[in-house]
């Protein structure tokens, strides 16, 4: 499943930025979401609600 794999790699990003886990009621910026999904090939939007704010 690819967002599986997006999913590891957001959590991965988070650890080198900001340099740690994102807390509860954070949010990555939807760029870096859309930036990570490109790189991994899936889709940013299975993920956007639980990863990043609406656009």
């Amino acid at each position: 499943m690819p967002e599986t794999g997006l999913g590891y790699a957001l959590q991965l990003c988070c650890l080198r930025y900001p340099g740690r886990y994102l807390r509860r009621g954070e949010f990555l910026p939807g760029i870096m979401l859309d930036h990570i999904a490109e790189q991994v090939g899936a889709d940013a939007e299975a993920v956007r609600p639980t990863w990043s704010h609406p656009i």
